[in-house]
């Protein structure tokens, strides 16, 4: 028996009346899920796309939720997107999604200062020293000790403003290396649940 109904008409005639039937089905509502194509070559930096389906079989009708997964021995490994993160299917005919394998390149990784402790401590030893100068001097000295002071004191607001800067160093290790990555995309309905891989070749 075939898992996908079949509806046969009769239009009648001087013996027989009218009448429609449904033969085969009888197959639990499902979907079978499939990408083409299934190897994908992805640029350093770059990204590239292939077509997920989704295709309901014995009468399936719902909304099917679909993700992505990527693994691969190098790191960081490619990330990967869905145009739609879920889409309805109903009828007999396939419903496409995108699916983009983007690469990492070192340029995206963000680099955090290396020793902000240490410029807090340049900052408060600086303001400290100011504060010396301003109230630690006998009175006829204070005139240019004062002006001394002000200036440490822009220095060390300064020093602390520009805590924020990257650390060297980034070098090519924050990019995806060249090989082969495994991405898996799973489609689930309720308890039915689809997997299907694309192979992406990083260059």
């Amino acid at each position: 028996v075939s898992d996908t109904a079949t509806t046969v008409s009769y239009p009648g005639d001087t013996n027989y009346t009218s009448g429609t039937a449904t033969l085969g089905g009888g197959g639990t509502p499902t979907f079978t899920l499939g990408a083409a194509p299934t190897t994908i070559t992805v640029p350093s930096g770059g990204s590239a796309s292939t077509t997920v389906s989704i295709t309901p079989q014995a009468g399936f009708s719902g909304t099917v939720a679909v993700t992505c997964a990527v693994t691969g021995t190098g790191s960081p490994v490619p990330t990967c997107a869905l145009a739609q993160p879920s889409v309805a299917v109903s009828g007999t005919a396939a419903i496409t999604d995108a699916l983009t394998v983007t690469t990492v390149s070192s340029k995206s990784v963000v680099h955090m200062a290396a020793n902000p402790s240490d410029r807090t401590w340049y900052a408060a030893g600086g303001i400290a020293l100011a504060g010396i100068l301003l109230f630690g001097l006998p009175g006829r000295r204070r005139n240019w000790q004062r002006m001394l002071s002000l200036l440490l004191l822009i220095v060390a607001v300064g020093v602390v403003g520009c805590g924020g800067g990257s650390s060297g160093g980034g070098g090519g290790g924050g990019s995806t290396p060249a090989g082969s990555y495994t991405v898996t995309v799973t489609a689930t309905s309720g308890s039915v649940v689809q997997k299907s891989t694309i192979t992406a070749t990083v260059q």
